[in-house]
């Protein structure tokens, strides 16, 4: 019969799948026990008592093993917590970043429409020819801008995400 292993003495090991994880597989688990020599002297019913275990070291235990637990909650809610802030920051920044890059390209379109219709007025080309064909360039461009956010759009789906999942689970 296997000695019992002393839960004093058991160490465990880092997850090396997520090392913040709440509880670890139990394979991770090893437990040390003492070898003894084979002399002859050892009797096998020595190998099978436990130790003697006093109520309050078992107390002192429990209440280790609780606040070990407490610890490691506190743990995994403030890294779900710093989680939680990365994400809204670079939600922040990214809403900054495409309101800057739409300002910056409206602006930069502005300024070529005017350096275009500036050129065909020095041209000598009337003004509401001027405005017709600015029009025209501005609806055929805004069309075409659509049309391929359009078909980009297609690609944003929760279609392929739950497919993804779904491959995951199975």
């Amino acid at each position: 019969m296997k000695p019992l292993p002393d839960f004093r003495s058991a160490t465990y090991t880092l997850s090396s799948e997520n090392p913040f994880r709440l509880t670890s597989p139990r394979s991770q688990a090893t437990f040390r026990i003492p070898q003894q020599s084979t002399t002859g002297e050892t009797s096998e019913s020595s190998n099978n008592i436990p130790p003697d275990i006093t109520f309050e070291e078992a107390l002192a235990s429990f209440k280790a093993l609780y606040a070990q637990k407490k610890y490691q909650g506190f743990a995994l809610i403030d890294l779900i917590n710093a989680e939680l802030q990365l994400i809204t920051k670079s939600i922040f920044v990214s809403i900054f970043g495409a309101l800057t890059a739409f300002a910056l390209g409206g602006f930069c379109w502005i300024l070529l429409n005017s350096c275009i219709g500036l050129a065909m007025h020095h041209a000598g080309m009337p003004a509401l020819l001027i405005m017709v064909i600015l029009l025209l360039v501005n609806s055929v461009l805004s069309v075409v801008a659509f049309m391929h956010a359009q078909s980009a759009f297609r690609f944003i789906n929760l279609k392929r995400l739950t497919t993804l999942m779904q491959s995951l689970t199975k």
